[in-house]
């Protein structure tokens, strides 16, 4: 676990670059990739990206709430509340055992954007009913009551659908989807708790009111007037043109199913990467001018001791060897057989037409106690019974990786039936399942999402026409989002699989103040 942790990888990709930089030639370029280095650099951006990010959302959002409410204090109000919801998830993952991963890193981005709704509903509503009540000291308290009352239940419907949103991701059966899915939920909870009691003690205890108003000049928000009159004009437009509007949803839906026919599910880390990033520069020089950097494992295992030091065995091996680099996303394999076959040239002085198997057990074992197995650890056991072919692939998608998985066992269930268990093992393994438990724990976590926000549409309107009417409405955007995924070429991979069911939570909330207004 140590030798796999993210520590380690950036203390070895480290020391060999500064091994690199010191020993190669200054006018000579190097190149360095492998998995190793993929995901130390993949984590590396993304937390490059975090630190960059992360204040550039504080920025814009502040530059929002000022334009909007024209008052530094009422501005200051949403970030505290997101600062403390931030805080308090933090916290809570430090308290949960929950650390900072490739995965993870998304939190506080993705929490920044959703936990700020509640606090501007909050803000912005509390400052419009001052205004209205020509606002004084003595009215602090009953303005903050009525703010309270109107969006008590429809931010707690907003924050409790987004909630399960995110809770919906623990059906993805991958460890960090699941910790983001728990660490999400429970920081919108936390941004909910903070807004309805946080926020209007500080506006109370500091009696921020009269500071806040004495900003805003007139009796409306800045842009207010503006924004009025083209939801009025659009109110109005769809009056006049309603077939015409649901003409044009139906087609732009027609759209979106079109595209969603072209959207394809596969994963390829590389393809997270600038085409002019130095690990993606250098990974297709590698595979260019030398061989692929992912490695396929098969390995073949039998319950009897020296069973695949028998001739018969290693050719067997060998055929398989000979089978998979036939295959266009291979490029070689390696296994015992090689070493064996090259021992058996050296003894007989480099001889070309002796690189083959040696033909006895026995001279296998000599040949071994002469030369010594050192070379052998990665590939065979000391007892025999259990080796390893290590292959060399240039493919980096997760469908081009399971086809090759796919044929290899057809291959194996024809030519290494019982004694022998063949298994894969490595890191390619771990990507093509992975893919898959996100693909598939997709529909499972949108359903379940779906049922869960849904159902709480029906119970909170008490209406099975509004309740089919949220379905809709909130359904489209997704269908939408995924068509334009299809018709723009954009995967559908473990991090956008994603998408579905964190947007069900958060699409709802537009329609759930909507129908409660």
């Amino acid at each position: 676990k140590e030798k796999e942790s993210d520590a380690y990888k950036k203390e070895t990709i480290h020391a060999i670059e500064a091994i690199l930089r010191a020993e190669f030639p200054p006018h000579k370029a190097y190149y360095v990739s492998g998995l190793t280095a993929i995901e130390y650099y993949y984590g590396r951006y993304m937390q490059d990206d975090f630190k960059a990010f992360v204040p550039l959302i504080f920025v814009v959002i502040t530059v929002i709430l000022l334009i909007n409410f024209r008052s530094i204090i009422a501005a200051l109000l949403p970030l505290c509340s997101i600062a403390m919801s931030l805080l308090w998830t933090l916290g809570f993952m430090v308290a949960c055992g929950i650390s900072l991963n490739n995965v993870t890193t998304i939190i506080p981005p993705i929490l920044v954007a959703v936990t700020v709704a509640d606090s501007i509903h909050f803000v912005g509503d509390a400052l419009q009913r001052a205004h209205k009540a020509q606002y004084s000291p003595m009215q602090s308290k009953t303005v903050l009551r009525e703010t309270m009352q109107n969006l008590f239940i429809p931010c707690f419907l907003t924050s409790i659908t987004t909630v399960f949103g995110f809770f919906s991701l623990t059906k993805i059966n991958i460890v960090p989807i699941q910790e983001l899915g728990i660490v999400t939920a429970a920081g919108t909870f936390f941004a909910y708790i903070i807004t309805f009691t946080f926020l209007p003690a500080v506006i109370e205890q500091f009696n921020l009111f009269p500071h806040v108003l004495s900003f805003t000049p007139g009796s409306t928000h800045f842009f207010k007037e503006r924004i009025d009159r083209f939801l009025i004009r659009l109110s109005q437009f769809n009056e006049r043109h309603y077939r015409a509007v649901v003409i044009g949803v139906v087609m732009v839906t027609l759209l979106s199913l079109l595209g969603m026919m072209r959207l394809k599910t596969e994963t390829s880390v590389l393809e997270y990467f600038k085409k002019d990033s130095p690990i993606y520069r250098d990974t297709q020089y590698i595979e260019k001018h030398l061989s692929g950097v992912h490695f396929l494992n098969v390995s073949l295992k039998a319950e009897t001791e020296d069973f695949f030091r028998s001739p018969d065995m290693l050719k067997k091996i060998e055929q398989l060897q000979q089978f998979v680099e036939r295959l266009p996303e291979v490029d070689t394999s390696t296994s015992a057989v090689d070493y064996l076959k090259e021992i058996n040239k050296s003894f007989h002085n480099e001889d070309e037409a002796s690189y083959v198997i040696p033909e006895s057990r026995e001279l296998i074992a000599q040949y071994l106690l002469l030369y010594g197995a050192d070379d052998l650890d990665d590939f065979v056991n000391t007892q025999w019974n259990w080796t390893t072919i290590r292959i060399r692939l240039n493919e980096h998608t997760t469908t081009a990786l399971s086809r090759v998985m796919g044929i290899i066992d057809d291959y194996l269930a024809v030519h290494f039936q019982a004694p022998v268990k063949a298994t894969y093992v490595g890191q390619t393994v771990l990507e093509v399942e992975s893919n898959e438990a996100v693909t598939k724990g997709q529909i499972s976590s949108v359903v379940l999402a779906m049922l869960t926000v849904f159902g709480l549409m029906f119970v909170a309107f008490r209406s099975f026409f509004l309740g089919i009417i949220s379905i809709v409405v909130n359904v489209l955007p997704l269908l939408v989002n995924f068509g334009i995924m299809g018709l723009c070429s954009i995967r559908l991979n473990s991090a956008t699989a994603m998408i579905a069911a964190i947007g069900i939570g958060i699409v709802v909330d537009d329609t759930i103040h909507f129908i409660h207004q």
